[in-house]
């Protein structure tokens, strides 16, 4: 299955969740993550149920702090 993780290609296993590919990004311990599929965000609450489609497009956001 290939996404596009911040209009990067890469290939993933076939059934992954958000929070899923979070954590194989090392990611999932960061705070002031947003994420969206297809121009969509999710709902943190979601992130462990949301399966990612083929082609899907994912836009991981942190917030960061300054002015």
């Amino acid at each position: 299955m290939q996404l596009f993780i911040n209009n990067e290609p890469e290939d993933c296993s076939s059934e992954i969740t958000i929070a899923q590919l979070l954590e194989q990004k090392e990611m999932s311990h960061l705070k002031g993550l947003a994420v969206a599929i297809n121009d969509v965000v999710v709902p943190k609450a979601e992130w462990e149920t949301y399966f990612l489609d083929n082609q899907s497009h994912v836009t991981i956001i942190r917030a960061s702090q300054g002015g």
